[in-house]
């Protein structure tokens, strides 16, 4: 889970969001230049107003926050003829936050570099928050996605063939049929 923290703007408990994808900016290390792509928001923490994205770990962009935490969104609001631009750091929390101590460590050092508030300052909140996610956010389409080749992989580099991948994964973890 990939997080956005807007500590400075205080706004966003005020709106209301639906599914949106909006543009991500984050640096690539090795170049030194921004990357821009669409990302699925996919909540709001309750306490602390941080906005939260999914990703597939293998995707750059996850290496991009570990080595540099600097980050760039901007949301156009129609209804208003608003646009917000959220300058600020965005984290990775690890994804085996629950299954060692030293991934768990990281993960509360992390948490607490948020400025978190209430529930949301525990590693355990976040690993729910993440289930949940997974299971009522995520359509069994876009879980399929996180079993196949590694995103960028050229088609015909891949060990299965494209027509013969998972369409679709149950929040269980078990494809359709199974």
């Amino acid at each position: 889970m990939s997080v956005l923290s807007p500590k400075s703007c205080r706004i966003f408990p005020l709106l209301t969001f639906t599914t949106v994808a909006y543009p991500f900016a984050s640096v690539d290390p090795s170049t030194g230049a921004p990357k821009v792509r669409y990302v699925v928001h996919r909540a709001l923490t309750p306490h602390s107003s941080i906005l939260l994205f999914t990703s597939d770990i293998r995707m750059n962009k996850v290496n991009h926050l570990e080595r540099s935490p600097l980050a760039e969104s901007s949301f156009w609001i129609d209804e208003t003829g608003v646009q917000f631009r959220i300058a600020g750091k965005a984290y990775v929390v690890p994804p085996d936050a629950d299954k060692s101590d030293s991934s768990r460590t990281a993960a509360q050092g992390i948490i607490e570099s948020m400025g978190t508030q209430g529930d949301e300052k525990t590693v355990d909140w976040w690993i729910e928050e993440r289930e949940r996610n997974w299971r009522d956010g995520i359509s069994g389409h876009l879980r399929a996605t996180f079993a196949r080749p590694k995103p960028g992989t050229p088609l015909d580099q891949c060990h299965v063939k494209p027509e013969d991948w998972t369409e679709t994964i149950k929040p269980d973890g078990h494809t359709v049929g199974d």
